[in-house]
């Protein structure tokens, strides 16, 4: 899901750039460039909500990691830390397993209680595929993949 809004966001700024530049070379003196420079406006507007767009989520996983680092409980629920931090849950839980899979972030969450539970990232061996966090052996319990992300790196 995030890849997809990075994917949406980089094409809105790059045709954003190309607005900005055909509205700023159209001119009445040249006529094989249609246009007009009224196109900067729209250009300079989808290349403020691209860059807005990447820096929200960017900000939004500094402050989940500054709430889990300065968080002093071992536990606590994804609802209560998604209100303390106001975000939806459901993107809050995306979050948290797309920083977990980039090694940025050592907790486990159990879907059932919903209950987040800090862990030692170095003692911790996660599945690459679904980040399953109790691999024991050479394959994922949960989906039988292979492919396991080291230790500690």
């Amino acid at each position: 899901m995030r890849d997809n809004q990075h994917t949406w966001f980089i094409v809105s700024g790059i045709t954003g750039i190309l607005f900005i530049i055909w509205g700023s070379i159209a001119t009445e003196a040249r006529p094989l460039i249609p246009g007009d420079h009224w196109l900067v406006v729209p250009g300079c507007m989808l290349l403020i909500i691209s860059i807005s767009g990447i820096l929200e989520g960017t900000i939004a996983d500094v402050r989940i990691l500054k709430y889990f680092s300065g968080l002093t409980s071992k536990e606590i629920t994804i609802s209560q830390a998604a209100d303390d931090l106001n975000m939806d849950v459901d993107s809050f839980r995306q979050r948290i397993l797309a920083l977990k899979m980039n090694r940025k972030l050592a907790i486990s969450f159990l879907p059932t209680t919903g209950v987040i539970v800090k862990t030692d990232l170095k003692d911790e061996q996660t599945c690459s595929f679904c980040a399953n966090p109790k691999v024991t052996k050479d394959f994922c319990p949960v989906c039988g993949t292979k492919k396991l992300v080291d230790k500690a790196k």
